[in-house]
């Protein structure tokens, strides 16, 4: 009698621990290796800054490796929710920015985007890639912009048939110091417009981040320093547009410390890299960010707009 006790509890155990295993089991299929495949041989390079969209059963990523001096932009994607993934595509091989706080990538519907800023020597270009069937294959990559100054800040966003790319053109010993520019297509990515937003002359913006589209809305954030650079104070800046791109508007969103300047903290890091600061439906949008309060207590703030 003692022994069939015991295995009766074995029993029981066995029956909770049986489908615990098969459950984890389950979920450690889900893992993989995108940039080298399952089984290949780990090539040593450095994959950074990955990326991914999905939109029904397709899932893409994109993301950089590092080889030598150069870096390659590199595609990957699923036509069955990451079950299985077809072959890399290494849209470009360069000397290509690297910064983590950009998004390089938007899909809508069967269009995929990416863009990527280059290094030539003597001009900068930012390059444009397109899918038109989900990824399966891109065109012939495009260059949107060329200059012999730097480009820097890349954020890509698209719904339905817009495409929105924001980037600033970036010269240190130039007044102005910086130009910010929004490329804007209405039809897939097969025309872009360049539209200057706005001026920098002295260099004091930064940060920038959040383009959201939203309907025919369109949002920004960026960070502006004021008083003394060594304070570190900064004023958090809303730009939208209700017009899709055509015209902005300038709103100052953060508020005041205890010295009476705005002491918003950067909107991310080397280290951390891009993280959404804007969420949008419609004409109702919310920022949220860190900063000091009124009494200079660290602090997380969101703001909400029901009117775009």
């Amino acid at each position: 009698m003692k022994w069939l006790k015991l295995y009766l509890k074995l029993a029981v155990l066995a029956g909770f621990l049986l489908p615990l295993s098969a459950a984890a089991q389950q979920n450690s299929n889900w893992l993989r290796n995108l940039s080298e495949g399952m089984g290949e041989p780990v090539n040593g390079y450095n994959d950074l800054n990955p990326e991914i969209a999905a939109n029904g059963n397709m899932v893409h990523t994109a993301w950089l490796t590092w080889i030598g001096t150069n870096k390659q932009l590199n595609y990957r994607r699923s036509t069955n929710n990451g079950l299985t993934w077809n072959s890399k595509i290494t849209l470009l091989d360069n000397d290509i920015d690297y910064d983590n706080r950009y998004r390089r990538m938007a899909v809508s519907g069967n269009y995929v985007h990416l863009i990527a800023s280059r290094n030539l020597g003597t001009i900068r270009e930012l390059v444009y890639f397109r899918s038109s069937d989900g990824g399966a294959s891109f065109e012939t990559p495009e260059v949107l912009y060329s200059t012999p100054y730097s480009i820097y800040n890349l954020h890509i966003d698209a719904q339905g048939n817009k495409v929105r790319i924001f980037m600033t053109e970036d010269c240190h010993f130039c007044v102005p110091n910086k130009w910010l520019y929004l490329l804007k297509s209405d039809d897939n990515g097969a025309n872009f417009e360049t539209k200057l937003i706005k001026e920098d002359a002295n260099g004091t913006f930064s940060d920038f981040t959040g383009l959201t589209i939203a309907g025919q809305n369109l949002y920004l954030l960026y960070l502006e320093s004021i008083g003394y650079w060594a304070n570190y104070d900064f004023e958090l800046h809303l730009l939208s547009s209700p017009d899709g791109g055509e015209n902005f508007i300038d709103q100052v969103i953060s508020e005041p410390a205890m010295s009476g300047q705005h002491h918003a903290f950067p909107l991310h890091d080397s280290n951390n890299g891009y993280n959404p600061k804007i969420a949008a439906d419609g004409n109702r949008v919310w920022a949220v960010w860190s900063g000091w309060d009124e009494t200079n207590t660290p602090t997380v703030f969101v703001r909400h707009s029901p009117d775009a």
